[in-house]
Protein backbone atom coordinates (compact mmCIF):
# COMPACT_ATOMS: atom_id res chain seq x y z
CA UNK A 1 0.00 0.00 0.00
CA UNK A 2 3.00 2.29 1.00
CA UNK A 3 4.35 1.86 -3.12
CA UNK A 4 0.75 2.40 -4.28
CA UNK A 5 -0.34 5.74 -2.04
CA UNK A 6 3.58 6.38 -3.48
CA UNK A 7 2.78 5.83 -7.53
CA UNK A 8 -0.35 8.07 -7.27
CA UNK A 9 1.68 10.94 -6.47
CA UNK A 10 5.38 10.15 -8.25
CA UNK A 11 3.45 8.83 -11.69
CA UNK A 12 1.64 11.87 -12.08
CA UNK A 13 4.46 14.13 -12.24
CA UNK A 14 6.70 11.51 -14.51
CA UNK A 15 3.38 11.42 -16.90
CA UNK A 16 1.50 14.44 -17.24
CA UNK A 17 3.72 17.05 -15.83
CA UNK A 18 5.37 17.98 -19.04
CA UNK A 19 2.20 17.69 -20.91
CA UNK A 20 0.35 20.21 -18.37
CA UNK A 21 3.83 22.16 -18.67
CA UNK A 22 3.50 22.51 -22.53
CA UNK A 23 -0.66 22.41 -23.43
CA UNK A 24 -1.60 23.99 -20.20
CA UNK A 25 0.95 26.42 -18.29
CA UNK A 26 2.14 26.89 -22.45
CA UNK A 27 6.06 26.97 -21.48
CA UNK A 28 7.83 26.54 -24.43
CA UNK A 29 8.70 22.36 -24.71
CA UNK A 30 12.70 22.93 -24.14
CA UNK A 31 12.11 24.85 -20.98
CA UNK A 32 9.66 22.74 -19.59
CA UNK A 33 11.79 19.77 -20.25
CA UNK A 34 14.62 21.74 -18.80
CA UNK A 35 12.96 21.84 -15.08
CA UNK A 36 13.03 17.96 -14.95
CA UNK A 37 17.11 18.08 -16.19
CA UNK A 38 18.03 20.56 -13.14
CA UNK A 39 15.74 19.45 -10.58
CA UNK A 40 17.60 15.91 -11.20
CA UNK A 41 20.86 17.76 -10.20
CA UNK A 42 19.05 19.35 -7.73
CA UNK A 43 17.36 16.37 -5.94
CA UNK A 44 20.79 14.24 -6.49
CA UNK A 45 21.97 16.95 -3.79
CA UNK A 46 18.98 16.81 -1.96
CA UNK A 47 18.39 13.60 -1.05
CA UNK A 48 21.79 12.42 0.74
CA UNK A 49 20.91 15.67 2.98
CA UNK A 50 17.62 14.12 3.92
CA UNK A 51 18.86 10.64 3.86
CA UNK A 52 21.04 12.22 6.97
CA UNK A 53 18.84 14.59 8.86
CA UNK A 54 16.50 11.18 9.04
CA UNK A 55 18.81 8.49 9.78
CA UNK A 56 20.76 10.57 12.12
CA UNK A 57 17.85 11.91 14.40
CA UNK A 58 18.26 11.09 17.89
CA UNK A 59 14.35 12.08 19.38
CA UNK A 60 12.80 8.92 18.17
CA UNK A 61 9.07 8.68 19.43
CA UNK A 62 6.57 5.66 19.77
CA UNK A 63 6.22 5.64 16.63
CA UNK A 64 9.36 4.53 15.21
CA UNK A 65 12.02 6.03 12.90
CA UNK A 66 10.43 5.89 9.94
CA UNK A 67 6.44 5.59 9.84
CA UNK A 68 6.06 9.55 10.89
CA UNK A 69 6.82 10.24 7.15
CA UNK A 70 4.78 8.48 5.72
CA UNK A 71 1.82 9.63 7.94
CA UNK A 72 2.74 13.41 7.85
CA UNK A 73 4.80 13.92 4.96
CA UNK A 74 2.50 12.24 2.46
CA UNK A 75 -0.37 15.05 3.37
CA UNK A 76 2.65 17.34 2.61
CA UNK A 77 3.33 15.73 -0.10
CA UNK A 78 -0.19 15.61 -1.68
CA UNK A 79 -0.38 19.63 -1.40
CA UNK A 80 2.78 19.98 -3.10
CA UNK A 81 1.57 17.46 -6.26
CA UNK A 82 -1.47 19.70 -6.39
CA UNK A 83 0.24 22.83 -6.50
CA UNK A 84 2.69 21.40 -9.29
CA UNK A 85 -0.28 21.28 -11.34
CA UNK A 86 -1.16 24.98 -11.15
CA UNK A 87 -0.52 27.53 -13.71
CA UNK A 88 -1.02 30.69 -12.05
CA UNK A 89 -1.32 33.87 -14.39
CA UNK A 90 1.89 35.46 -14.41
CA UNK A 91 4.55 35.81 -17.78
CA UNK A 92 5.79 33.10 -19.18
CA UNK A 93 9.11 33.68 -17.12
CA UNK A 94 7.05 33.59 -14.12
CA UNK A 95 5.30 30.51 -14.94
CA UNK A 96 8.20 29.09 -15.79
CA UNK A 97 9.97 30.33 -12.48
CA UNK A 98 7.06 29.29 -10.70
CA UNK A 99 7.34 25.67 -12.17
CA UNK A 100 10.65 25.24 -11.44
CA UNK A 101 10.36 26.31 -7.65
CA UNK A 102 7.02 23.83 -7.15
CA UNK A 103 8.38 20.93 -8.67
CA UNK A 104 11.94 21.33 -6.64
CA UNK A 105 10.09 21.74 -3.13
CA UNK A 106 7.92 18.91 -4.64
CA UNK A 107 11.66 16.75 -5.05
CA UNK A 108 12.34 17.80 -1.57
CA UNK A 109 8.93 16.53 -0.25
CA UNK A 110 9.22 13.34 -1.76
CA UNK A 111 12.74 12.63 -0.46
CA UNK A 112 11.34 13.10 2.74
CA UNK A 113 8.72 10.39 2.26
CA UNK A 114 10.29 7.94 0.17
CA UNK A 115 13.77 7.80 1.82
CA UNK A 116 12.16 6.63 5.44
CA UNK A 117 9.57 4.51 3.07
CA UNK A 118 12.73 2.76 1.23
CA UNK A 119 14.46 2.41 4.53
CA UNK A 120 10.81 0.72 6.25
CA UNK A 121 11.65 -2.81 4.98
CA UNK A 122 14.97 -3.17 6.59
CA UNK A 123 13.41 -2.03 9.98
CA UNK A 124 10.42 -4.19 9.91
CA UNK A 125 12.73 -7.47 9.65
CA UNK A 126 15.90 -8.89 9.31
CA UNK A 127 15.47 -11.84 7.52
CA UNK A 128 16.47 -12.52 4.01
CA UNK A 129 13.05 -14.14 2.51
CA UNK A 130 10.91 -11.62 4.15
CA UNK A 131 11.98 -8.43 2.90
CA UNK A 132 11.87 -10.56 -0.78
CA UNK A 133 8.30 -10.52 -0.20
CA UNK A 134 7.85 -7.19 1.13
CA UNK A 135 9.98 -6.31 -2.29
CA UNK A 136 7.39 -8.45 -4.23
CA UNK A 137 4.48 -6.73 -3.00
CA UNK A 138 5.95 -2.99 -2.97
CA UNK A 139 6.57 -3.85 -6.56
CA UNK A 140 2.80 -5.13 -7.18
CA UNK A 141 1.43 -1.84 -5.52
CA UNK A 142 3.78 0.58 -7.57
CA UNK A 143 2.79 -1.67 -10.82
CA UNK A 144 -1.12 -1.43 -9.91
CA UNK A 145 -0.61 2.73 -8.80
CA UNK A 146 0.89 2.82 -12.35
CA UNK A 147 -1.88 1.47 -14.35
CA UNK A 148 -4.41 3.36 -12.61
CA UNK A 149 -3.15 6.58 -12.80
CA UNK A 150 -2.31 6.20 -16.33
CA UNK A 151 -5.48 4.85 -17.48
CA UNK A 152 -7.98 6.98 -15.53
CA UNK A 153 -6.69 10.55 -15.40
CA UNK A 154 -7.01 12.46 -18.74
CA UNK A 155 -10.61 10.82 -19.22
CA UNK A 156 -11.17 12.43 -16.03
CA UNK A 157 -9.03 15.88 -16.95
CA UNK A 158 -11.21 16.06 -19.76
CA UNK A 159 -14.76 15.74 -18.43
CA UNK A 160 -14.07 19.44 -16.89
CA UNK A 161 -14.29 22.38 -19.12
CA UNK A 162 -11.07 24.16 -18.49
CA UNK A 163 -8.01 22.34 -18.05
CA UNK A 164 -6.63 24.33 -16.04
CA UNK A 165 -9.22 23.16 -13.17
CA UNK A 166 -9.34 19.68 -14.31
CA UNK A 167 -5.90 19.56 -13.53
CA UNK A 168 -5.48 19.94 -10.09
CA UNK A 169 -8.76 18.87 -9.06
CA UNK A 170 -8.02 15.43 -10.69
CA UNK A 171 -4.39 15.62 -9.28
CA UNK A 172 -6.14 16.33 -6.00
CA UNK A 173 -8.52 13.11 -6.14
CA UNK A 174 -5.26 11.59 -7.00
CA UNK A 175 -3.23 12.55 -3.96
CA UNK A 176 -5.96 11.62 -1.70
CA UNK A 177 -5.77 8.23 -2.69
CA UNK A 178 -1.97 8.33 -2.32
CA UNK A 179 -2.41 9.84 1.21
CA UNK A 180 -4.84 6.74 2.07
CA UNK A 181 -2.30 4.19 1.05
CA UNK A 182 0.44 5.78 2.58
CA UNK A 183 -1.56 6.06 5.70
CA UNK A 184 -2.52 2.01 4.95
CA UNK A 185 1.61 1.52 4.90
CA UNK A 186 1.79 3.26 8.29
CA UNK A 187 -1.25 1.87 10.28
CA UNK A 188 0.07 -2.19 9.20
CA UNK A 189 4.00 -1.67 8.86
CA UNK A 190 5.24 -2.28 12.55
CA UNK A 191 9.33 -1.16 13.07
CA UNK A 192 11.66 -3.84 15.28
CA UNK A 193 12.47 -1.81 18.16
CA UNK A 194 16.19 -1.46 18.26
CA UNK A 195 18.09 -1.40 21.31
CA UNK A 196 21.39 0.45 21.41
CA UNK A 197 24.17 -0.83 24.04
Amino acid sequence: FGDFGNGFMFDLGQIYLLKYFTDVAGLPAAAAGGIFLVSKFFNAIVDPVVGSSIDYRKRIGSRGKFRPYLLYGSIALAILTVLTFISPNLSTMGKLMYAYASYMIWGIGYSFVNIPYGSLGAAITQNAEERTQISTFRQMGSLGALLITSVIVMPLIVQFHDPKIGYPAVMAIMAIVGIIGFFICYRNCKERVIVKE
